[in-house]
Formats: C-alpha cells, sequence, structure tokens
C-alpha cells in the first residue's frame, strides 16, 4: 500500500534508511546495556472482558492493530525437527521451556536423558545408554544439555533439523558462571580480601592466566574450563585448541554454516521473533513468562571492571569473544534484512508477552484470555493448562509428559550411565594436580 502511494524508488529509499537507522540505534543501545533481559521492568496493559458470554470471563489483548491478519508466509511450512545446543548459563532454560510447550502441543518426539535431572550428553554425545529409545527409533528434538557434535546429530536426525542455540555477552557469562559454580573460593580463593582488593573477581581478572581451574573426567580424556571459552565448548570447541585462531576462525565459520539461528541473550526478543520467523511458527509459540521474579544477587554481579582487567579477560577468553562479536553481528545483519516491519513485530511481541504473562501470573483467575488477529498472529486462546506450563519453574516439570512418549520412561535412574564419570580438578593456577 505505501508503495503504490508514495512510489516504488522513493519508498525503497525511505524505507532502506529508516531501517539502517533502527539497526544502528538498536545495536548502540543493547551494546551498552547487558542486563538480564529477563529483568527488565514490565509495562502493564489493560485489560477488559468480553461481554455476553455464558462461560467464564475471557480476557482480550488489545493489539496495536485490529482486525488483521497473521502476516507468517503463507508459503512457509513449520519446522518441527530441530536440536537445541543448550549453553550453560546463557538463559537457555529459558528457551527450553519454549521448545517443550512447542513439542508438546505438537505432540513430537524429544531425546530425553534416561536420568531424569542428568543432561542428555555433555560432555560427549550421547551414547545408547545415556538416553530413552523411541517406539519408532525417530525423534523430532533435542532440548537438553548435549555437547554440539553435527556428525552424531546428523546420524540421529532428519537432515531438514534446523540446529538452534543462544550466546552471551562473555563477561556477563563469567559472572553467571563464578556464582552458579562457587568459583570464587576455588579460583580465587582468599586472595580477593587482600588490601586494595574491592570486588572478588578482580584477582582473576588481574591476571587470569594465574588463576587457571581445569576439570575433567577420569573415564574419558575430556578437559573443560568453565573461565576459558566455555561457550565455545558447549559448542564443540576443545580447551587444548584455546591459542589457534586459525582453528578458531574454521570453526566459527563452520558454525556459521551449519547452525540455522544462534540466538544472543542480551537481544533475547529480538532473537525469539526471528526465530519465530525462521521456524515459521506462530506467535503463541515463542511466548514465556516475563513475570518479575526474584532472582540471586552477588556482590559482584554489577562488577564493572577497568578497561585493563576486560583486555586481560578477553586475552584469556579469546574465543567466546571471537564467538560473541561474530553472532551478534550476525544476528543484526539478519535483523535488518528483514525491514522495518521486523521492529513492530518485535513491540507488539513485547506488549502481548507482559500481557499473557500478567494474566497468567494472576492465581485469582481460572478464566481463559482471547488475543485476537493481529498483523502478526492469528487469533487464539490462552487456557490454565497454557499458563502452568509457560509459568513452571524447571524444565524438568515438562519432562513427564515428554518422557512418557518414550519406551521405559518409568525407570528412576538417579545416576547418569555414559562413559564419563567421576569429575576432578586438573590444574589449579598454575599447578597440574595429581
Amino acid at each position: 500500500m505505501f508503495l503504490a502511494e508514495r512510489g516504488l524508488l522513493r519508498s525503497f529509499v525511505l524505507g532502506t534508511g529508516f531501517a539502517t537507522v533502527l539497526v544502528i540505534i538498536s545495536i548502540l543501545f543493547y551494546g551498552n546495556n547487558m542486563e538480564d533481559p529477563m529483568a527488565i521492568s514490565e509495562t502493564a496493559i489493560s485489560q477488559q472482558t468480553l461481554e455476553g458470554s455464558d462461560a467464564q470471563a475471557v480476557t482480550q489483548h488489545k493489539s496495536p492493530e485490529r482486525g488483521q491478519v497473521d502476516e507468517t508466509p503463507r508459503d512457509c511450512k513449520p519446522r518441527k525437527n530441530f536440536i537445541f545446543i543448550k549453553t550453560h548459563k546463557t538463559g537457555s532454560s529459558s528457551i527450553t521451556n519454549i521448545l517443550q510447550r512447542y513439542a508438546l502441543y505438537h505432540k513430537l518426539i524429544v531425546m530425553e536423558p534416561t536420568c531424569r535431572k542428568c543432561s542428555l550428553g555433555w560432555p560427549t554425545s550421547p551414547d545408547p545408554r545415556m538416553y530413552l529409545k523411541s517406539k519408532n527409533g525417530k525423534y523430532n528434538a533435542i532440548v537438553h544439555h548435549a555437547r554440539y557434535n553435527r556428525t552424531w546429530m546428523d546420524s540421529k536426525f532428519p537432515s531438514d533439523t534446523a540446529y538452534i542455540t543462544v550466546i552471551r555477552e562473555p563477561l556477563s557469562h563469567l559472572k553467571s558462571a563464578f556464582n552458579y559454580w562457587h568459583l570464587i573460593g576455588k579460583v580465587v580463593q582468599k586472595k580477593w580480601k587482600q588490601p586494595g582488593i574491592t570486588c572478588p573477581l578482580q584477582p582473576f581478572l588481574q591476571n587470569p592466566f594465574e588463576h587457571r581451574f581445569v576439570q575433567g573426567f577420569k573415564s574419558c580424556e575430556i578437559t573443560f574450563e568453565r573461565t576459558r571459552n566455555f561457550q565455545a565448548f558447549d559448542l564443540g570447541y576443545s580447551l587444548e585448541w584455546a591459542d589457534d585462531l586459525e582453528k578458531a576462525e574454521r570453526f566459527l565459520a563452520d558454525l556459521e554454516r551449519e547452525l540455522t539461528l544462534v540466538m544472543i541473550l542480551e537481544h533475547f526478543d529480538e532473537s525469539l521473533v526471528l526465530l519465530r520467523r525462521r521456524m515459521c511458527w506462530q506467535m503463541k509459540d515463542i511466548l514465556y513468562d516475563k513475570t518479575p521474579k526474584k532472582r540471586a544477587s552477588y556482590s559482584y554481579k554489577n562488577y564493572k571492571p577497568t578497561e585493563k582487567e576486560r583486555a586481560n579477560f578477553k586475552e584469556f577468553s579469546k574465543v567466546d569473544h571471537m564467538l560473541y562479536d561474530r553472532f551478534n553481528t550476525s544476528l543484526w545483519k539478519q535483523i535488518a534484512s528483514e525491514g522495518p516491519a521486523f521492529f513492530a513485530e518485535v513491540e507488539h511481541y513485547k506488549q502481548l508477552n507482559t500481557q499473557v504473562s500478567k494474566h497468567c501470573s494472576d492465581i485469582r483467575k481460572r478464566s481463559g484470555m482471547v488475543v485476537p488477529a493481529s498483523k502478526w498472529n492469528a487469533e487464539f486462546y490462552i487456557e490454565e493448562t497454557f499458563c502452568y506450563r509457560l509459568r513452571v519453574k524447571r524444565t524438568t516439570y515438562l519432562d513427564g509428559p515428554l518422557r512418557a512418549r518414550l519406551v521405559g520412561s518409568k525407570r528412576r535412574n538417579k545416576k547418569h550411565l555414559g562413559r564419563c564419570k567421576g569429575e576432578y580438578v586438573v590444574m589449579i593456577g598454575k599447578t597440574r594436580e595429581l
């Protein structure tokens, strides 16, 4: 419509320029905003009740543009085979929840670990003892921790399988890793209590090479370091290649060619809208719980390192920085190619997500919610089961019905049956342990 009114050439130039400006503004804004996207303050949207309903009250979402139709391309077919390479401490559990819900609603067969609270295959590819068998020997998806191994995954999944992952800004990832695995006492020990040290991370950032903490498994020859290139490790890169930048460049080029989408935690909503488009899914499929949560705080969470400390860590964890820089740039190039309408869709998605989260968080409501059609979604209904699945605190809660579709799902193995057992410390600081 716009092209017909304004002229093809003029609208092309204006549209392209507008998209470019938006992308640049977004990069500048988000590049300096490393907050957890889940912690962003929410804006309430008004609700209204449909009149004349004989059943329960039904909440209706106020769409920015009413009476519109879904603009998901009709010539695409929803992709129902996918592997999510679930990286550690990158917001990946929120994505796992999205993918689990999609699998449940579309009756997909997910490869589930034999142990209910174990990874599927980490730090190696799963062997047959590590996952439950499907009734026909086929699977549609992986959503649990499994280290990326394209050869193994291609041997188990159809050729049209989409490969998806998520990564995080390396310094933010380091802080989260230090907190989650209690690395201060293991890596820094008591050095952070010395005079002049104001943050427990400072001794490590001042000289990371003096504070190495390498781990391994007694039953398999694999070592890893949660403070060094750990995201790249999850994606198949070996710790021994940490200083081989030529190999790192080849590794990144392979990932860019092989992966369908690499999402960025700092640009979570943009990544999910792009996922929706790449997978030809519906808006309902990518909703997640945005209700503000009580998150664990720690003293160095908001610590701002000096430029020297940043440079030290970048030198120490080169490959993770290369990984993040490459795929952050790639994400915004892909977004730019989607055109200006992409940003309008993101804003609609954010509003809808907030509205649905608010509706589902009100435990007093047992009514449903109708979301009318818009430019980006067909009309859909939010029922109580959807709200429960949206808000579950642990991904294991949704594993039950997914495991029920597999053989031997009633077994209650408490320990992993894989070949990598006996985790131990290989090196602390510069000292190799025996």
